[in-house]
């Protein structure tokens, strides 16, 4: 009342915008010249959603990856939006179009409707909600007003009877800054769709004094009674883009946050911190009878996680309703996160006859959709099976695969470069008798020269009298005293030999552990005795083409990349859930001996290309013809082993080699 005349005509606006006091600004030129050109910005025309980037861009790396923080585009979050709820009530208002009394239900119900991000962030995803959901009732109403024969004005009340309002929409969000910029997002959100009303209609509502206002909460969500803070009924729908945060990389408060959330699930320190997200929700959906969705890292749906967290959610109460299989990560900001993501939907068990699983060719592009009958927890159309690590392969005809030797040695003894293991040779004769190749991944596949001095006959004399044994080994031994390690301050009494020895006797197959998404095969290599496999390597020591041509076919590759966990976007087999779960086919007598014959033969095409290496080799724009046909041949034999053939899908694959495994479980408990 005590305000001057030229400020009484301002609207009071209320709805603790400027609620809190803040601190006087000592204002420059620069930053007053900065202010009145973000005044005069026209922010009706600006998407709120560019916030989250503008938070991704101006916090560096290091800030990001401690709280997992990866904003959302816009494409993405429809990929969740429109699955989980709006094209059911798209559906529902185009069915209810010529039907007066449907529409008045169907706006009836969208008043009933909560939208709840537990890890709102910035508030993408309530913005993105908030919009649609109000675009669809602005269709509505419309609809409804021609129906009544009402074109010419909208009969409402003074706030527009509007029936999504802002107190629908609940956010959870740890950090401050952005939870104000949510709540502000949504209110900016509100306005411009109120500009959207009022250039349909000739109507807009007068807001002020704001009493609407999203409930966005300042917490840590993983502290709060989800139920407590919004009722988690049949009508609420919990989305989001929780924090991507590696098993590895979770600090201590985070660690103890997992622990009270899986307490009593074995294994649950191997699990990222997006899954105690994952959890609370399934929870709530399979006692509220809500639905829920999110963004998550692919390793959920991969590797050595899917037993570890799905064991613990009742799939007689919840089901995954819809799904994106792993696709690359994108939004706004320049400075966008390079990592593999899945998406996926839970609902209670029965509700969802229709499921809808996406997936993409390369991880990139547009995804392709199938009508799947079940979606398990692989993200897969197949039935809802656990793939238990196994200490050894499924069918007892199937020859161990193990690690290679795992040197634990600084380097000393399995990191000679070819100068060095030239100069050992020129310099000191007894040491350069001990030189052998050592491969891992990388030089398998590249194949770049390393040595080893591999010691484990070694003569004590050899080593005394050799300059270069007698200092490697010493430093090897200092080396492992200083660890912290108890096991490896152990090891300190053989410094001569690496620390985990499983070298073959034999020609071995060695397997890249780790290999690129892009190739279409895996570059199994057939070793000589001679030739050090290190622990980045898989060993079977025993020559055998059939089990060569199989690993090498295109029905191990998709096995792999379901069932294998990732390292940054390159496959990560796992020898105890990928290679020990893998069925192999009961093949006749007359297919065996063809596989072996293809995998020879894809040895023999290999050779011609001298010492071509298999990253060239197996490039998809630089692989071989004459090595993609005998591929081809190859895989036709396998495909017909597992009664499937060359035009099977991918999924046709899966869908049998899941089959397969089921029925090899039974029978190993029959």
């Amino acid at each position: 009342k005590d305000l001057g005349d030229e400020l009484k005509n301002f609207p009071y606006v209320n709805g603790g915008i400027f609620a809190e006091k803040i601190s006087i600004i000592d204002f420059n030129r620069k930053m007053r010249i900065a202010l009145v050109d973000v005044a005069n910005y026209n922010w009706t025309t600006i998407n709120p959603t560019i916030f989250g980037s503008l938070f991704q861009l101006i916090k560096n790396k290091e800030a990001r990856r401690e709280l997992g923080e990866h904003y959302t585009s816009e494409e993405n979050i429809n990929k969740i939006v429109y699955p989980l709820f709006l094209d059911a009530l798209q559906e529902r208002l185009a069915s209810a179009w010529d039907n007066k009394k449907e529409l008045r239900k169907l706006r009836q119900d969208l008043a009933k409707i909560k939208i709840f991000d537990p890890a709102c962030g910035c508030g993408n995803f309530l913005v993105v909600s908030y919009r649609h959901l109000r675009q669809l009732e602005l269709e509505l109403i419309v609809r409804l007003n021609n129906l009544e024969g009402k074109q010419d004005s909208i009969q409402l009340d003074g706030s527009m009877g509007l029936s999504v309002t802002l107190n629908q929409f609940y956010g959870i969000e740890i950090e401050e800054w952005p939870a104000q910029v949510a709540q502000m997002a949504l209110y900016l959100t509100d306005h411009q769709e109120n500009l959207k009303l009022a250039r349909v209609t000739g109507e807009t509502p007068n807001r002020f004094p704001i009493t609407d206002s999203a409930n966005i909460s300042n917490q840590n969500a993983l502290l709060v009674d989800w139920d407590t803070f919004v009722n988690l009924d049949e009508n609420a729908y919990v989305l989001g883009n929780p924090p991507f945060i590696g098993a590895r990389y979770k600090s201590a408060a985070q660690k103890i946050e997992t622990e009270s959330i899986c307490r009593g699930i074995r294994g649950y320190g191997d699990i990222d911190y997006v899954t105690n997200w994952l959890l609370l929700a399934a929870r709530s959906v399979a006692t509220k009878r809500c639905r829920a969705a999110f963004v998550s890292t692919s390793s959920i749906s991969q590797g050595e996680q899917p037993p570890i967290i799905w064991g613990q959610i009742d799939l007689e109460k919840v089901e995954i309703f819809f799904a994106h299989r792993s696709f690359v990560w994108g939004n706004e900001s320049s400075n966008s996160a390079a990592v593999h993501c899945i998406i996926l939907g839970i609902a209670p068990y029965g509700t969802s006859p229709k499921k809808q699983l996406w997936f993409y060719e390369d991880g990139k592009g547009s995804p392709k959709l199938i009508e799947a009958a079940n979606i398990n927890c692989y993200l897969l159309d197949a039935p809802n099976i656990l793939i238990q690590p196994r200490k050894s392969p499924l069918q007892s005809s199937t020859p161990r695969m193990d690690f290679g030797s795992m040197p634990n040695d600084g380097g000393h003894l399995s990191d000679i470069s070819e100068d060095e293991a030239s100069l050992i040779r020129k310099s000191d004769l007894i040491a350069s008798k001990y030189l052998r190749r050592l491969i891992g991944g990388r030089e398998l596949i590249h194949n770049e020269i390393r040595y080893c001095l591999w010691l484990k006959d070694a003569s004590p004399s050899d080593i005394r009298g050799s300059k270069a044994l007698h200092a490697r080994v010493d430093k090897v031994r200092k080396e492992r005293l200083e660890s912290k390690r108890e096991a490896t301050r152990k090891l300190a009494s053989r410094p001569n030999e690496f620390g985990e020895i499983r070298q073959p006797l034999v020609s071995y197959l060695a397997v890249p552990l780790i290999t690129s998404e892009n190739r279409d095969y895996l570059s199994v290599a057939i070793m000589e005795p001679e030739v050090i496999a290190n622990n980045k390597i898989g060993i079977i020591a025993v020559e055998d083409y059939f089990v060569f041509a199989i690993l090498s076919s295109r029905v191990f590759t998709i096995w792999n990349k379901s069932i294998s966990g990732r390292l940054e976007s390159r496959y990560n087999i796992s020898i105890t859930t990928t290679y020990n779960n893998f069925p192999f086919p009961s093949a006749t007598d007359t297919q065996r001996e063809e596989i072996v014959e293809a995998g020879k033969a894809l040895l023999k095409v290999r050779n011609d290309f001298g010492d071509t290496k298999f990253a060239d080799l197996y490039d998809p724009i630089s692989m071989p013809n004459a090595l993609k046909r005998v591929h081809l041949s190859n895989d036709e034999l396998i495909l017909h082993a597992y009664t499937l053939n060359g035009k099977s899908s991918d999924s046709e694959v899966l869908s049998t080699l899941f089959s397969l495994h089921q029925n090899q479980i039974l029978n190993l408990f029959a």
